[in-house]
């Protein structure tokens, strides 16, 4: 009797074990399925797009807590930067993302697909999900070199020049908006290539084995036909410049909220940023006075014109280099002789400035050698 006790009690205490067991087990599977997830349903790994094609992006996002935040961003992993950016704060369980939008590239890039998600209990993922290529376009390419010089001579940044009073001084960034660039045909007509973008030169003059090379700015997918130059603005029209950032997604040119400025009653774009230092203390070394001349309104919007002939006698397989040369030396100085008072106004941030702005704009201008 004492042993059937015995055998029953094992008995039992092996079943509540297993039932134990068993319980946590579909505690654990329970828990699994309320993780924070994501998952991407498009596109799939590695696939091909082509460039200026809709982007068939779709990823879900799930918790069993309301999730209180995402982001989704595409980098060009060829450049390392973004060139999409969602994000969304929200309050549901499950979220679906299917933008509708298309992305362009000059050369064929691999894009990483980045995402990140916090839910109401503090839960985070924050991963590369996927990647697909972007490939570029086919057809013909046209290539714009800007080349930043001083004096005649390669710009660098960093390196200390000789403004026109006297003063010693550097340059530390020059980048700018371009609108509208068209080639002209040689039938007396205009064709657009690229409605807007933000040229980033700076990074290209910042050693000098880059800045001999030049800023090339491409335009690929070029039909077969004659041309005799091209045209472009610097800024953008006072239609678009009535906008702000937030009408925009980030990644867009006109998305960038460090290029607008809405103080002082500016409500503009930052067209054209010129940044560097001065020494005007010259009883020590130390450029110790910053320059910001940011050109902006509508009273800063030019129009470039370039005469320089060529064609393209098929549809894909040739490319041409239009040279534009900078000569920033004669931003400060105009075209009169009088040399911009750097020393009484090095920043421009203001309606108060827009003469100054005037005067940049017009010199700027002027100071390209095309």
């Amino acid at each position: 009797m004492k042993r059937t006790l015995h055998f029953l009690s094992l008995l039992l205490l092996v079943l509540c074990i297993s039932i134990a067991t068993q319980s946590c087990r579909d505690d654990d599977d329970s828990n699994n399925s309320c993780d924070l997830k994501a998952s991407l349903n498009s596109p799939v790994q590695d696939m091909q797009i082509a460039s200026g094609e809709n982007i068939p992006l779709d990823i879900e996002f799930s918790a069993c807590t309301p999730i209180q935040s995402y982001f989704v961003r595409i980098r060009n992993t060829n450049t390392d930067k973004l060139v999409f950016i969602l994000s969304e704060f929200v309050d549901s369980e499950t979220i679906r993302v299917n933008p509708d939008f298309s992305l362009t590239v000059s050369e064929t890039a691999n894009m990483d697909i980045e995402i990140r998600a916090e839910d109401a209990d503090g839960n985070q993922i924050e991963e590369v999900i996927g990647s697909f290529e972007l490939s570029a376009p086919t057809g013909n390419r046209v290539n714009l070199r800007f080349n930043l010089i001083y004096q005649g001579n390669t710009l660098n940044m960093g390196q200390r020049y000789q403004y026109p009073t006297g003063e010693e001084f550097e340059f530390t960034r020059f980048d700018m908006y371009m609108s509208d660039l068209s080639l002209k045909t040689n039938d007396g007509n205009s064709m657009l290539i690229k409605d807007i973008d933000y040229l980033e030169m700076t990074s290209a003059y910042q050693s000098s084995g880059s800045a001999s090379q030049g800023y090339t700015y491409s335009v690929p997918g070029i039909a077969a036909g004659n041309f005799v130059g091209a045209t472009f603005n610097i800024g953008i029209s006072p239609a678009l410049n009535a906008t702000t950032p937030s009408d925009y997604p980030v990644s867009h040119p006109l998305g960038r909220t460090g290029d607008y400025w809405d103080g002082e009653g500016w409500m503009s774009y930052i067209f054209t940023s010129i940044e560097g230092r001065i020494n005007v203390d010259t009883s020590n070394p130390d450029l110790e006075q910053g320059i910001a001349l940011h050109l902006g309104s509508n009273n800063a919007f030019k129009t470039i014109d370039i005469d320089n002939a060529f064609a393209f006698l098929s549809d894909e397989g040739s490319e041409h280099f239009i040279d534009i040369d900078i000569d920033l030396i004669d931003l400060f100085v105009g075209q009169d002789g009088e040399i911009y008072d750097i020393v009484s106004i090095p920043q421009t941030h203001s309606t108060v400035h827009i003469p100054q702005v005037i005067t940049l704009s017009n010199n700027l201008k002027n100071s390209i050698n095309k």
